[in-house]
């Protein structure tokens, strides 16, 4: 495994400036819709890693489809469909914070290695076991549980390391397509799986999910960077986590968006837990019918991400924020009453590209707020939400799915999203006027919230 290079090395990334190799791409109003949008692929490290991790993204999606409709071949249950997906995602609720306050503290670029093999071992066991029809519900939730502990490493590494690769004038930019790649790889990944499983079978995707691995593994090897050192006397691992839950607590716009995130992972984005049972039991399709959902969504996704990298330095917080959620709730509420495949698949496209346009949104305000030796921690605290709201909304809406339906409970958590988001957005003030706590460039419209 490389080492990370220290100062003077040829080819080094600081966590404020790209390297005179890789220069920054301008985001001013002059530049082409083209330029704007994909302005930080101009900047190598950040190139290579966006590429890596774009072919490891499509094995994922492959892995994740194929799971649930594994889960829900081997069982029927939409509980344990929800319950598969919690565990996947509970260890980031109660690793994250501690996963952050390591990246604060450890070079990230061997944090995201380590996670990342780790993953790659786990897709192979299970491929492994599928192919030998030895696989059990109990194999795929212990599987589930340790690719979730890596993740919850990973996440709050990765999402802090961006900064590193292109600074902050492309912060933007690369957390947008950091998104759209994501969001391909689900257009790309679960349509490709619908055809393997009924051509190939489950096994085979789990084989291509543990193959690309390699790719992200070898963009981490090929890149070069040098990480600001950490200043100031060296604290404990505890206070560092006190640190960084201190600092939510004090910061409002902060405080706000991550409330947000919190709704809209136990009540809305949840809903992909369902998947398998809404396309077999509502509209009646098979494998590749499946696939095509999920590939709806990533459309729509897919094109909220180009959507928020294209407007450069002209974003406006709180419209972006609220424009998205309602732009989610209310298409998740159309998907919960459509019966009719072609309906459900285009409000899931537009229910995709709304909650990219969120999470993207608020991502960046977070991360141009947070001071540089707190990025990892609040990341942190973003992967604690994310992880403690996901698992629990699963297992919630695969309850009452299982009580009253599957269209019952999405349209219930449709409608708690959009109830609460425009709760606070009546609490805002008319017209939003300057954070202190609020964008650090004081180029974007911050979003102004009363305090708690």
């Amino acid at each position: 495994m490389d080492k990370v290079k220290g100062p003077g090395s040829e080819s080094q990334v600081t966590a404020e400036e790209p390297t005179s190799e890789s220069p920054t791409v301008s985001n001013a109003t002059g530049d082409s819709l083209w330029q704007r949008m994909f302005a930080s692929l101009a900047i190598r490290p950040y190139r290579i890693f966006f590429i890596g991790q774009g072919i490891s993204l499509v094995g994922t999606w492959m892995r994740m489809t194929a799971q649930g409709w594994l889960v829900y071949d081997l069982t029927g249950s939409k509980l344990l469909l929800g319950t598969v997906s919690a565990l996947g995602l509970l260890p980031l609720f109660f690793l994250s914070s501690v996963a952050g306050a390591l990246a604060d503290r450890w070079p990230k670029r061997q944090l995201l290695l380590w996670a990342q093999s780790s993953m790659m071992v786990v897709s192979l066991t299970v491929a492994i076991l599928v192919a030998s029809g030895e696989i059990r519900v109990w194999h795929l939730m212990v599987s589930a549980a340790l690719i979730g502990t890596a993740f919850a490493f990973d996440l709050p590494t990765r999402q802090s390391f961006f900064i590193t690769l292109v600074g902050r004038r492309d912060l933007l930019n690369a957390i947008a397509l950091n998104s759209a790649a994501f969001n391909a790889a689900r257009i790309i990944g679960p349509a490709t799986a619908g055809v393997i499983m009924a051509s190939f079978g489950l096994a085979a995707c789990f084989y291509a999910d543990a193959a690309s691995f390699l790719a992200v593994i070898g963009s981490l090897l090929l890149l070069r960077v040098h990480e600001a050192p950490r200043t100031g006397p060296a604290s404990s691992h505890m206070q560092m986590l006190r640190e960084g839950f201190a600092y939510v607590r004090a910061t409002r716009s902060v405080r706000t968006l991550l409330f947000l995130l919190a709704v809209v992972c136990v009540f809305g984005w949840s809903y992909v837990a369902l998947l398998p049972a809404y396309a077999r039991d509502v509209l009646a399709l098979r494998e590749a019918g499946y696939g095509g959902l999920l590939a709806a969504h990533g459309a729509g996704a897919l094109a909220g991400a180009l959507f928020v990298a294209s407007r450069g330095e002209k974003r406006r917080t709180r419209t972006q924020v609220f424009g998205g959620l309602w732009l989610f709730s209310l298409s998740l509420g159309v998907f919960a009453l459509a019966g009719w495949p072609l309906l459900a698949t285009l409000a899931l496209s537009f229910s995709g590209a709304g909650l990219i346009v969120f999470i993207s949104t608020a991502n960046t305000q977070i991360q141009i707020t947070v001071p540089d030796a707190l990025r990892g921690r609040v990341m942190g605290v973003w992967g604690l939400v994310f992880g403690g709201g996901l698992p629990l909304g699963s297992v919630t809406l695969g309850a009452l799915a299982e009580k009253f339906g599957v269209r019952a409970a999405l349209l219930l958590g449709a409608c708690v999203c959009l109830v609460m988001s425009v709760v606070v957005f009546l609490r805002l003030p008319p017209k939003a006027s300057p954070d202190p706590s609020g964008s650090a460039d004081g180029r974007s419209e911050p979003l102004a919230v009363p305090a708690a």
